[in-house]
């Protein structure tokens, strides 16, 4: 009996850490973390490298962010799923969720969103750019560039819910560092946030080079470009080249003179064009006519390659920044690339047989041989008066 009594009362206590252990659980503390890794991530096509600031919104990410706000895990994949839309994917690690809870993204340029949340007072100094109320722990938010851009606050985020600005947007002239927050959210206050201070968004170029020069080569058209002394320390940090064929190309002005070319190709009847224009933005069929890039802070010379000899081409220069964003074009000059001719392709042409510097001839196919055979003569004959 004593046995029996001993038994149940060892079984009263187990039971009794049991149900602490799982009362415990089911109080465990809400929280949010974001891993440094995985946990903050720009969907794009284009991967930049890790010196081109990964983290940070250009103006290409702007112009390929999609047109609407998502919403749902599922309509989250299948949009970042698509290689043609650029997303911000956030991937929060949440504990202590709760039917009925939600996740809200805000973002700030300095100002702690927490803070004010809490404060509810005056005017919002940060803005939702996100809600999730049916998240699904272990999937991530995809948040829309152009909302970030935007800055604005944000109150409905269904499927359909056009994003904060078009396209115009993306035409801003503007630089902010900004703070981004992850708030666990229930009907009685804040559960749990994790902070991100590691990104922001840059549309702004480079101001435009000046002076710019085009001479003609094989195929290739050898440029030179100068930078205002108040623009050296203006972000750039590489060019790009672009070419134009021209709209008639024809007998035109002889552009084989020295760097510089004919001038500008508004004063070439031969290279009118329409697709460079001076100091507009690259974009859209422009980035088309892309013709060679050199990456260099301090470097003001160049070739653009892959052009066709005896063509007209109007060409410009684009200075852009670390973050692949493209400045406004250049002057625009014209140049003809033209074959040019060594002194080894000259004796090629001429017939000559052997490689290198030694050179077999002959006499049906050179018209180089006569005169050889009379120098070889005249030194026999004076060999042979010296001789005698």
């Amino acid at each position: 009996m004593k046995s029996f009594l001993s038994t149940l009362k060892q079984l009263s206590v187990v039971s009794s850490v049991l149900f602490a252990f799982v009362g415990a659980m089911g109080k465990a503390e809400a929280a949010v973390t974001l891993d440094p890794r995985t946990g903050f991530q720009i969907i794009r096509e284009s991967d930049r490298n890790s010196d081109q600031l990964i983290n940070w919104i250009n103006r290409v990410d702007c112009y390929d962010s999609a047109d609407k706000r998502i919403a749902s895990p599922s309509a989250a994949k299948e949009e970042a799923d698509d290689p043609q839309s650029t997303w911000i994917q956030i991937f929060p690690q949440v504990t202590g969720w709760k039917t009925n809870d939600r996740l809200d993204v805000y973002i700030s340029r300095s100002e702690d969103c927490v803070k004010e949340i809490e404060n509810s007072t005056g005017v919002p100094k940060c803005a939702q750019v996100y809600s999730q109320s049916s998240f699904v722990v272990g999937t991530p938010l995809m948040v829309n560039p152009r909302d970030v851009v935007a800055l604005n606050p944000q109150d409905n985020f269904s499927f359909d819910t056009i994003a904060g600005g078009g396209e115009e947007i993306c035409e801003t002239q503007e630089e902010e560092s900004l703070v981004l927050f992850v708030i666990h959210r229930r009907s009685d206050g804040i559960e749990g946030s994790a902070k991100w201070d590691m990104s922001g968004f840059d549309l702004r170029g480079p101001r435009a080079p000046n002076a710019l020069k085009a001479g003609p080569g094989d195929q290739h058209i050898f440029l030179e470009w100068e930078l205002a002394p108040e623009d050296e320390n203006d972000g750039a940090d590489g060019f790009t080249y672009y070419c134009a064929p021209a709209a008639a190309p024809g007998a035109a002005t002889d552009m084989s003179t020295a760097v510089g070319g004919a001038g500008g190709a508004g004063g070439n009847p031969d290279c009118v064009q329409s697709e460079l224009v001076e100091g507009t933005i690259p974009q859209g069929d422009t980035l088309m006519l892309e013709c060679g890039s050199i990456f260099g802070r301090t470097t003001r010379e160049g070739q653009a390659s892959g052009l066709v000899n005896l063509t007209d081409y109007a060409v410009a220069v684009s200075a852009h920044d670390a973050l692949g964003n493209a400045g406004p074009l250049s002057p625009v000059e014209c140049a003809r690339p033209q074959t040019v001719t060594t002194f080894y392709e000259s004796y090629k042409e001429s017939g000559g047989q052997g490689g290198g510097g030694c050179a077999h001839h002959d006499s049906k196919d050179s018209p180089l041989l006569p005169g050889l055979f009379a120098i070889s003569l005249v030194l026999f004959l004076w060999r042979r008066k010296e001789n005698t």
